[in-house]
């Protein structure tokens, strides 16, 4: 269930699985290259990347808790031999000894777990993601991070910009932040698909992220017989999408990276003045020299 929020001038569309900081104008942070900022500037969007083609490999996977629970609720299918033979006796005058109901009841279980996991899987190509790290400052670890070269720039935005700026998209893009959990011990809620992709090992929780989420049920194709099956293999999405954003209310300033060299800043200058925005461009705060 979705439900109509106000933050200040702006409505949005806030879904009740998705967690929002107290702090609607808290600073988020975008680290890339100057490619992907031109692409920025240059499309009024931002890309969206599909889940399974993000570094982490556990995107959109269950705890082992949560596997162990799947796995529980699956014995009463496990154990229902004894009604699968009076089933096929009743209704197709069949009659199967204790071992064949046994092992149709096994098998039946280990089919509807296969299907559960091929979902999950599936659902990360059917899940695109751009994300941010929250952080009223700039960070040095995000830098190294995230940024494999010196020409580096950091978009930053706030958490109500960036909500606004997607806010004429004609996609439904939802907003939030990722929690971050043991995948050894503990589980985590389910019901809904954005549960899998809001939530995080413990190893990531310096990201502090903020995630913006597209996602796309997969299509349905025909069968011979004329019915539909779910088509799990569909390829909605190559490697991800842009998403119509509006880059003046997005970015509320440019970053250069503090490695990059002298003559970069100017490249970052004129490249925004080229496609026509105003926005500031400063130095890191990382290059200011101590003074000691």
């Amino acid at each position: 269930m979705k439900n109509i929020q106000t933050i200040g001038y702006l409505m949005y569309i806030k879904h009740p699985v998705f967690e929002t900081p107290e702090n609607k104008n808290i600073k988020i942070w975008r680290y890339q290259s100057l490619s992907k900022l031109i692409s920025n500037l240059l499309e009024g969007s931002l890309f969206f990347s599909r889940a399974d083609r993000l570094e982490d490999k556990y995107e959109g996977s269950l705890p082992k808790l949560n596997i162990r629970e799947r796995r529980s609720a699956l014995r009463f299918i496990e154990e229902s031999g004894p009604q699968i033979a009076t089933a096929f006796k009743e209704n197709m005058g069949r009659e199967l000894n204790k071992d064949q109901a046994n092992k149709l009841a096994k098998k039946s279980a280990l089919y509807i777990e296969c299907y559960q996991r091929r979902e999950n899987m599936a659902y990360r190509r059917f899940t695109c993601i751009n994300c941010w790290h929250m952080n009223e400052n700039e960070s040095a670890a995000m830098w190294k991070l995230y940024c494999q070269t010196n020409e580096a720039v950091a978009i930053q935005s706030t958490f109500s910009r960036l909500i606004k700026s997607l806010e004429k998209s004609p996609e439904e893009v939802y907003i939030g932040m990722v929690k971050y959990t043991d995948y050894d011990t503990a589980a985590i809620p389910v019901g809904n698909d954005f549960y899998r992709f809001l939530y995080k090992r413990h190893s990531f929780n310096h990201e502090r992220e903020i995630r913006a989420i597209y996602q796309q049920h997969p299509p349905l194709k025909l069968r011979k017989d004329g019915t539909q099956k779910v088509d799990w293999d569909a390829k909605l999405f190559e490697s991800g999408m842009n998403i119509h954003a509006d880059i003046d209310t997005l970015i509320e300033r440019i970053v250069v990276s503090p490695t990059a060299p002298g003559w970069f800043f100017h490249v970052v200058e004129s490249v925004v003045i080229k496609y026509g925005f105003k926005i500031p461009v400063q130095p890191s705060s990382l290059s200011i020299k101590p003074q000691f």
